[in-house]
């Protein structure tokens, strides 16, 4: 997505070059401050509403003035600077007094950034928008990609304790052995909960649970953990658990081969298995309906690289980061039996009235399959931080309605940075795919990263997958050769299926996009408590794979419809046709015995066995297919002419009046 990012600017820019090389040598407007801070606040997640305004407030800049002038090297290497907060080595410029910022200028050469030319880095030189993206790749390489040595200091409040677990309260005290002063903090580590001595008596303390933040005077932690192993990763399931999670080894003449907990459990009638092995979660998912159907989901989650840092004092937060790398699979599918033995044949359906044989020909929604759960939770310990843990929640939502298969690979960096009290965005996005989709389909695989002490610090939340939508079309000819055509909400493949492929004809049209949105700070976290909370959407249906929907016939991908009215070789139908919508003789009737409505004329390609009368009230009058009114009682109705497609119509107004003797009984 990073990179979709640069390609649009450069496309931007080249447009602007072709531009300028055909209507002429036109002088190029300069590339300013201005809309350099515009294209790195962008990029690189930082703005939020107000350009300049998030830059200043996140330490990119530390005036405002002068923002019109032209880019040069000098104010590059002032803003990555300002970003990167390395130190930086020294390195001879030989220019370095043309600069107005020597400092950072020394450092975007050290981090090269900038590259020097015979020892110069030309502090003016002007900077166009081509190189400007360039510097901006190379600027997000290093505040994207941050690395921590490992580093852990939590300080409590004075008078702060530890119990492994509490003991279990008699009369609502606590019997703790310790002596314990009133306002004194007891971190409960089992739980994960703080407590705070509010009473003591002869059977123990009284205790009132309080937020985690009010407890804690300080945090400062940090760390990167190449390639998350899971082994020795805390499982929790929420379902019915099948099987007993067991550790296998393997042995071997010079190494051990050692795999983390592999079990099977159900939940909402589906089938859940999986295993972990080193740093790899794999999950596939299933289920069998009463009618045959299968459905399948199978995924994984691996190279999982967190780097974190927390560093929380007195209340706020001066700096954090969490940013993950992580690759997902997922690979989901549905399959049916035969159709006809569902449904039955197709060709039997009644062509006069083909769109509504079609809604009561197919139930769909008995073979829809659709789940939203959360498959498990991990807890990764994190070496040297007491309590704390790197927690991974995995959720998995599909809706499939026919014949599915899809798999999907992306690679992902997903996080956040919060410094100066600013919140920025870290997150770039690769995929491919391969599938055969021949009805509607909606999978995302949900993964939730969060830094947890006692509570969730911060938290990441990924959902990403893929929406596919077949509109299903269906053709039949008429004895004279006239095409029939109606849409069904029915699958694609079923009823191509049951079709016989001599007078009926299926066609699908496929609608098929990406589906990913973050969030970064859920509700459940501190940083959101403190403000700082971001959930943005990067991909819907409008980002399509396909440019155009691609049209299927008889299971190949072809450019448009071929279906066309066949010759027509005889036409004994005495209705005229000379108009683009169908015209009565009268469109108000006054009804006393049988009657027929009378067309006067059709649209072009159209014929009377094209149309189909419909009663509003069927109480008061009945008709035929001929247009043929019989009169029930007396009262007002309309009957509805309309073609098979649905393309055009046309309303009467009927007045039933039916004499009726009035007796009297006496």
């Amino acid at each position: 997505m990073r990179q979709a990012l640069f390609d649009k600017l450069k496309r931007a820019f080249l447009v602007s070059l072709i531009i300028l090389s055909v209507f002429g040598c036109a002088k190029e407007d300069p590339y300013t401050r201005m809309m350099w801070l515009e294209d790195l606040a962008t990029s690189s997640g930082i703005y939020q509403d107000d350009v300049v305004g998030d830059m200043y407030a996140f330490g990119a800049i530390k005036d405002i003035d002068d923002l019109e002038r032209e880019l040069d090297i000098d104010y590059v290497a002032y803003t990555a600077s300002n970003l990167s907060e390395k130190e930086f080595e020294g390195v001879k410029v030989l220019d370095l007094d043309q600069s107005d910022h020597p400092d950072e200028l020394i450092e975007a050469v050290s981090l090269k950034i900038i590259e020097l030319d015979d020892q110069k880095a030309h502090p003016k030189a002007k900077v166009s928008k081509e190189e400007a993206l360039v510097y901006i790749e190379k600027i997000l390489d290093i505040i994207d990609n941050k690395t921590f040595e490992d580093k852990a200091l939590i300080e409590y409040k004075e008078d702060t304790t530890y119990q492994e677990k509490l003991p279990e309260p008699i009369n609502g005290y606590y019997p703790i052995t310790q002596d314990l002063d009133i306002g004194a903090y007891i971190v409960d580590q089992e739980d994960e909960m703080i407590y705070e001595v509010i009473e003591e008596s002869e059977e123990g303390y009284g205790l009132k649970e309080v937020p985690f933040e009010e407890a804690i005077e300080k945090i400062d932690i940090q760390g990167t953990i190449e390639d998350l192993d899971l082994a020795e990763a805390e499982i929790i399931i929420d379902g019915e658990l099948e099987e007993t999670p067991s550790i296998y080894h393997q042995e071997g003449i010079t190494r051990m081969a050692k795999f983390s907990p592999s079990g099977e459990f159900k939940k909402d009638g589906y089938k859940i298995t999986y295993s972990i092995s080193l740093n790899k979660l794999h999950l596939h998912v299933s289920k069998k309906t009463e009618r045959g159907i299968n459905v399948y989901f199978d995924g994984d989650i691996y190279g999982i690289t967190p780097s974190y840092k927390w560093d929380y004092e007195d209340g706020k937060i001066k700096d954090a980061y969490l940013k993950v790398d992580f690759k997902t699979g997922e690979e989901f599918g549905l399959s049916v039996g035969r159709y006809k033995t569902l449904y039955g044949d197709i060709a039997s359906l009644d062509k006069v009235d083909l769109f509504n044989s079609l809604k009561n020909f197919m139930k769909p929604e008995e073979d829809l399959l659709s789940t939203s759960f959360t498959l498990m939770k991990i807890k990764v310990p994190i070496s040297g931080v007491p309590i704390a843990t790197f927690d991974i929640e995995v959720k998995l939502n599909f809706y499939i309605s026919g014949k599915v298969e899809v798999a999907l690979a992306t690679d992902n960096a997903l996080g956040l940075e919060i410094k100066n009290n600013h919140l920025r965005m870290i997150f770039d996005h690769d995929e491919d795919l391969d599938f055969n989709v021949n009805a509607s389909a909606n999978s995302t695989l949900s993964v939730i990263f969060s830094l947890h002490l006692i509570k969730d610090l911060v938290d990441l939340r990924f959902n990403g997958g893929i929406k596919s939508l077949v509109g299903t079309t269906v053709h039949m000819y008429d004895s004279d050769g006239r095409l029939m055509t109606s849409s069904s909400t029915g699958e694609y493949d079923a009823l191509s299926e049951v079709s016989d492929q001599k007078e009926v004809f299926v066609c699908g049209d496929i609608s098929l996009s990406w589906i990913l949105n973050i969030e970064l700070n859920s509700d459940k976290t501190l940083a959101y408590l403190l403000g700082f909370h971001k959930k943005i959407t990067i991909l819907d249906e409008d980002d399509q794979i396909f440019l155009d929907k691609p049209h299927i016939e008889n299971g190949l991908f072809v450019e448009k419809c071929s279906y066309k009215d066949r010759k027509v070789t005889s036409n004994k139908d005495p209705i005229i046709v000379n108009e683009d919508r169908i015209s009565l003789d009268s469109y108000a009737m006054v009804i006393r015995n049988k009657e027929q409505i009378k067309i006067k004329s059709l649209p072009s390609g159209y014929t009377n066995k094209d149309i189909i009368f419909a009663i509003e009230d069927a109480s008061i009058a009945s008709v035929d297919q001929s247009g043929n009114i019989t009169p029930l009682k007396s009262g007002t109705t309309k009957v509805r002419i309309y073609t098979s497609d649905e393309k055009y119509e046309v309303y009467i107004n009927i007045l039933v009046s039916i004499d009726e003797t009035l007796s009297i009984t006496i």
